[in-house]
């Protein structure tokens, strides 16, 4: 047997050794082995015993090796030594004194002998230069050196303890194998005389000279040092090896032998070859001698030795050769060999023996026991054609593209596997024995061959199924969701047995053998019920009496895996685990508004779950407003069905909302939609009429010729042929005669398979493998016909071909019952429109003596929100709108709440108003008073707060002119006044408008249960402004009237801004020291790429370039690559200080002439310059008036210009077992492909959206490969 590990075999490995070479060879010095300490030389001859080295150092990177690609030329410059090696390359060995510093001040001189790693990099072709990056690499961790920090040019100083530089020489940088060193305390130098052997684990030490007197370099004496990397480590695996995989690196730092090995050519012509390599018996060290080892090259040359034992190759003293000589003592270079007719395939290493001809190009070799089955070729599989010539009948679309899903909370994400994917896997996955089912009443003896379960779950198959832990328990299901089987990871782990996914049978003594077919279908034997496929759930009955609920064996299409335990159960607010009781979820308001309502109505996520009954049985009640049920949603190919519960949205508006269900129960017209809080607006409508009929929402079962992208026709799908024949329960047909199930009203659904749905991913609670994010409520529905009203001719308004999953929506925030009308504002509420365009709001900036107004009609305030051209994107990003409960008041003793909407107030003063500063004070007026009602600061006004009643944070200051859905007004008896929703029973009370300011609880408030701050009937706001010191206000008010002219590819072809417009936007601001003409000063200005892209310019996304420019021909063009590529943003400078932090700069005027001139400032240049860091006086324009702003023409959909060419040089990597060599293409070189590997085309991402790239499976085939003669992979 092979030797014990840490590891429980089958578990996914780790893959720390591709990540770092250091670590691995760390372990290599350590177990004088690849695989497993122990084992020995039984049967190895006398050659090889007793002659093997360990190398010590490893000298690689893609400075030597350009690219990470090996080359004839190249290979034999990533070498590895030994320490005899070392010592015995005389002509480098240097004996050295060096100086140092610690960091404790300690000064020291040593003395070290050992090699320079200047000439050990000769010895590869490479030329050390002071700009080279070298690191010096240990186990896991090292010390690197490059232009600012060079190897080159370093100094010993004898009189380190006096500080004398006197005397001081150049000395190389050594990696040592012996040193000592000496205190320097001052006087005379100390010298070492003699060196000490380092010990073994220290091997190698760099000693390095300083760069000045004061150098403090003793933490560059890095201690057992394995690595010299020039540039990057590589990375890239060129050999398999008892199925891990490793870099040339790796197997360079292994226990190695020198040997000739003598042959004979074709034509009788002997030949002796000398070698470098691992003997096998190294190699295969730990494995039992009659374990049988493989070869693979990568010609797929057959190799004489695959087949042999162990102990065979070890008496024939194989050896892994990867550099070879002319000679026994001459110089030895790096393997490299290509195949005869195809220098495009290649490999490093060859396999030598005795008396045979060497085996080039090997990339594979993996040893077995020699109960080992190979199962590549099984007539069990599908792939295989059951052993047929041809593809029919078992090797066809309809069983090798179907999937196997593994879902579930228990697994990080949802992984389909196909089931050629799964027949492909690596034969360790693969089990095959005799399992005893049942056959007319009585036990039955088959063969079945499959894949472990186990394999599967532990992500062996398919390395994206990850379970979350080893509490897990796996459910089997068929391809309706029903369950069929159950067992926990630990049984699986435990199973004398294993449990398998069986793709085919045969009889006991395996004569006749054949895939599973679908019932009915082609390839059906007689007597080995080999139907009811493509895999069956086979386990031991005798081990498992109780895994299954059925007695025969039957087909699995899902493997659930549910986390131990039970599930939290569907609602946020009862759920068991607290996570889901998380405000961002339950506190997530549905807004309900719309014409046929009248009125807009609020409910919380909370509300609308406890609105849902349950009975005894844990179910929703009949007849109550919850439903409960497995829904098939599909996205095109993907079909998958869920158990879902929410709120049955026709019984909940005609329940609920007061909408009469016999006025609309047939209304084809008045139609439902719906938008999510990030904008999204699923284009799925429904009419009232489809509402209120249930029973024309359909549950389908996918066509079992429905496979890819080729769909089945409408005509097809009527045929019995296209249908499915093994529906379970009550089903119908629909109006094509396609076997349905009908009854899935639509809903909003809270809850997934017993979890809540969570608002997004990041959040406690969410499950990859379930999926539960995009809530924490979504739309969901069976499919139904008609759905695209603007053109019947669509087939999708077929219900079978809708894609309801595609559909469903998402993070649901707004219902729309009719048309979208905006009831909580006064400016589309037909019930106070005439309040609209009245003037409700004043807002005065006071800034130097200068008082600034500008006036809001509710209208234009309720316009920041929902006017022409704004969207949901633009409140969330910009931070325009807040709508959630405050707790605003005290009424008999008790702290009372109400929702608003309004306009964030520091983005209506900061954004809308403007101001040339971000200090000040605040002032607050209610009505006519003309004493403020409430003052704060600025600062303040940035602050966010929390409600107590219902634990919920991160709400912000408004301006609010709506309460409880409906828009504010004066008082009681003003017009347009509701105390309470008649229907609903919801609290109105909109009063104390028609704006509002409120604020939420600060910390303190929430903690002493107090209200917080609020001003009722707000109709002034007055900011107190401290001046930006170095705006154009007060005497220096005049400059900020000069304008700025954008022109070319902005908004509307051309803005215009003046110099206080730009100094109002604060969000762009940069302050900071910048270098022109070599002098340094402080410097206060907009970000130029910032201002460009802002909706105050607008410039296209194309932008290459900016000419900016003032009236007196100066002018300096700007690129984007300038622009991304500055090391500090390129800005327009308003304003300047001294040096250093200056709190008292001043507003840049055009010349020393102009008034406001300080020469003691230097604030020339102005009123806006064109500021560049480390640039000469001439590129920083002064007096900028144009901007003109020019954008690329793209070739095609490419990132060659304008702000996506910042993206070009993006890599996609491709590597794996799988994968016959590596790729690395940039975004540039991908985009560069022939046409031949283009695709344009529509692709369904919600809506219908284009997308150009190119076709993966033709990059896959054509620039990676697939190993073994694969003809594909998952990936």
């Amino acid at each position: 047997m092979r030797a014990s590990t840490l590891m429980r075999p089958g578990r996914k490995t780790g893959r720390w050794f591709r990540q770092s070479i250091s670590l691995l060879l760390a372990l290599a010095l350590m177990t004088c082995s690849v695989i497993i300490p122990g084992g020995g030389w039984a049967q190895a001859e006398d050659e090889l015993s007793g002659k093997t080295e360990q190398p010590i150092l490893l000298v690689s990177g893609d400075d030597i090796i350009p690219s990470g690609i090996y080359t004839a030329a190249n290979v034999k410059n990533e070498k590895s030594y030994t320490l005899d090696e070392l010592q015995g390359m005389t002509d480098l060995v240097e004996s050295n004194y060096y100086s140092t510093i610690n960091n404790s001040g300690t000064k020291r001189i040593h003395l070290g002998d050992g090699i320079t790693v200047e000439g050990l990099l000769e010895q590869s072709g490479f030329s050390l230069s002071t700009d080279s990056e070298i690191s010096m690499m240990g186990d896991d961790e090292g010390v690197s050196f490059n232009g600012s920090k060079p190897l080159l040019g370093r100094y010993y100083y004898p009189h380190i303890g006096t500080g004398s530089e006197s005397d001081s020489v150049v000395v190389d940088a050594i990696l040592a194998w012996a040193n000592s060193r000496e205190d320097q305390s001052g006087g005379s130098p100390v010298l070492p005389q003699d060196t000490n052997d380092i010990e073994e684990e220290d091997l190698l030490t760099l000693m390095v000279g300083q760069q000045n007197i004061n150098d403090v370099n003793n933490s560059l004496y890095w201690t057992g040092v394995r690595n010299l990397i020039v540039g990057d480590v590589l990375t890239n695996t060129l050999i398999t090896i008892a199925g891990e995989e490793f870099t040339r690196g790796e197997i360079l730092m292994m226990e190695r032998a020198d040997r000739s090995y003598t042959y004979t050519k074709s034509g009788d012509i002997t030949a002796t070859e000398y070698v470098r390599g691992i003997p096998l018996a190294v190699l295969l060290d730990g494995y039992d001698n009659d374990y049988v080892v493989n070869f693979t090259t990568a010609d797929n040359w057959d190799v004489e030795a695959s087949g042999m034992t162990v102990g065979d190759l070890i008496s024939g003293n194989y050896m892994l050769a990867y550099e070879k000589g002319d000679s026994e003592s001459g110089p030895k270079d790096g393997i490299y060999d290509t195949k005869k007719d195809d220098a495009s395939v290649y490999g490093y290493f060859r396999l030598y023996g005795d008396a045979v001809s060497p085996a080039k190009m090997i990339t594979s070799i993996t040893v077995n026991s020699p109960e080992y089955v190979d199962y590549t070729d099984s007539s069990y599989k599908h792939i295989n054609n059951g052993g047929l010539s041809g593809d029919a009948p078992y090797n066809i679309d309809a069983i090798t593209g179907a999937t196997l899903t593994v879902e579930g909370p228990g697994v990080e994400s949802t992984t389909p596997i196909r089931i050629y994917d799964l027949e492909a896997t690596a034969n360790a996955n693969i089990y095959r024995g005799l399992y005893t089912d049942v056959r007319e009443g009585n036990p039955a003896e088959f063969s079945y061959e499959g894949v472990k379960v186990l394999s599967i779950i532990d992500g062996l198959v398919n390395s994206n199924v990850e379970i979350v832990d080893e509490d897990v328990q796996i459910i089997f299901k068929n391809r309706w969701r029903q369950n069929v089987g159950y067992i926990s990871y630990e049984q699986l782990v435990d199973a004398e047995t294993p449990v398998i996914l069986a793709y085919g049978t045969g009889t006991a003594d395996g004569a006749t053998v054949a895939p599973f077919v679908y019932d009915n279908d082609l390839g059906s034997v007689a007597g080995l019920d080999n139907e009811d496929g493509c895999v069956k759930l086979v386990y031991n009955k005798n081990e498992f009496p109780f895994l299954s609920l059925h007695d025969q064996f039957v087909s699995v299409a899902y493997i659930y895996v549910e986390q131990g335990g039970e599930p939290p159960g569907y609602k946020h607010s009862e759920a068991s685990d607290d996570a889901y009781k998380n405000v961002a979820n339950t506190e997530q308001l549905l807004t309900f508004t719309g014409t046929a309502l009248g009125r807009e109505v609020n409910y919380t996520v909370a509300e609308l779950e406890a609105m849902v009954e349950y009975g005894p049985d844990d179910l929703p009640v009949a007849g109550g407003l919850g439903y409960r049920d497995e829904y098939g949603l599909s996205n095109t190919t993907y079909w998958y069905v869920n158990e879902y519960e929410g709120v049955k949205l026709w019984d909940f508006l005609t329940q609920k909302m007061g909408l009469n269900a016999g006025t609309y129960a047939n209304d084809n017209n008045t139609l439902v939609s719906f938008a999510a809080w990030d904008n999204y607006q699923t284009t799925a409508q429904f009419s009232m009429a489809q509402l209120a009929d249930p029973d024309r929402f359909y549950f389908y079962e996918k066509s079992p010729l429905d496979i890819g992208t080729t769909r089945p026709t409408k005509a097809q799908l009527a045929t019995p042929e296209y249908q499915p024949d093994n529906t379970v329960g009550e089903w119908d047909t629909d109006s094509n005669g396609y076997p349905v199930k009908k009854g899935y009203p639509v809903m909003l659904a809270y809850g997934v398979n017993g979890y809540p749905y969570v608002r997004d991913s990041s959040l406690p609670g969410y499950a990859g493998g379930l999926g539960n994010d995009g809530g924490p409520m979504r739309v969901i529905f069976g499919k139904t016909d008609g759905m695209n009203r603007s053109n019947p001719e669509d087939p999708t308004n077929y219900a079978y071909f809708y894609n309801n999953g595609s559909n469903q929506l998402q993070r649901a925030q707004e219902i729309y019952v009719g048309d979208d009308k905006r009831y909580s504002t006064h400016m589309e509420n037909p019930e106070y429109t005439a309040m609209a365009d009245s003037t409700a709001l004043t807002v005065e900036v006071v800034q130097g003596g200068t008082t600034t107004t500008k006036t809001y009609t509710l209208a234009q305030l309720e316009s920041l929100l929902y006017g022409a051209g704004i969207s949901k994107g633009d409140m969330e990003k910009e931070g325009r709108q807040e709508k959630a409960y405050y707790a605003h008041k005290v009424f008999n003793e008790a702290l009372l709440e109400d929702l608003f909407e309004g306009v964030n107030l520091w983005y209506l003063l900061s954004e809308d108003v403007g101001m040339q500063g971000v200090l000040g004070n605040v002032s607050l007026y209610s009505g006519s008073s003309e004493t403020s009602a409430l003052d704060l600061t600025l600062t303040d006004l940035q602050s966010e707060g929390f409600n107590s009643l219902r634990n919920t944070d991160g709400l912000g200051m408004m301006v609010a002119f709506a309460k409880n859905g409906y828009p504010l007004v004066l008082d009681k008896n003003a017009a347009g006044y509701v105390s309470t929703d008649t229907v609903t029973g919801k609290t109105i009370e909109n009063s104390d408008g028609p704006l509002m300011f409120v604020s939420a609880q600060t910390e303190a408030q929430k903690d002493a249960g107090t209200p917080g701050a609020a001003v009722t009937n707000l109709t002034k706001i007055v900011i107190n402004l401290e001046a930006d010191i170095y705006a154009h206000t007060g005497d220096y008010a005049a400059y900020g009237e000069n304008e700025v002219a954008f022109s070319g590819a902005v908004k509307d072809g051309a803005v215009t801004l003046s110099v206080s417009d730009l100094e109002k936007l604060q969000k762009y601001m940069v302050t900071g020291s910048y270098t022109v003409g070599g002098v340094s000063q402080t410097y206060r200005g907009i970000d130029l790429k910032r201002l460009l892209f802002s909706s105050s310019v607008g410039a296209s996304a194309l932008l290459d370039q900016v000419t900016v420019s003032n009236g007196d021909s100066g002018s300096k063009t700007v690129t984007v690559a300038d622009m991304n590529g500055a090391a500090k943003p390129i800005i327009l400078a308003y304003g300047i200080g001294k040096t250093g932090a200056d709190p008292i700069g001043k507003p840049l005027v055009p010349d020393e002439s102009s008034p406001g001139y300080d020469g003691e400032y230097l604030n020339s240049g102005g009123p806006l310059r064109l500021i560049i860091d480390g640039s000469a006086e001439d590129d920083c324009i002064e007096n900028v008036t144009a901007i003109a702003v020019t954008a690329a023409t793209l070739t095609g959909w490419t990132h060659s210009a304008g702000a996506f060419a910042a993206y070009k040089n993006k890599t996609l990597s491709v590597s794996g077992s799988n994968s016959a060599r590596s790729l690395h293409m940039t975004v540039e070189q991908i985009e560069a492909l022939s046409s031949t590997y283009k695709i344009f085309d529509q692709y369904k991402m919600g809506n219908f959206l284009y997308f150009e790239g190119v076709d993966l499976l033709k990059l896959l085939r054509d620039h990676v490969g697939f190993s073994n003669d694969l003809q594909s992979s998952n990936i």
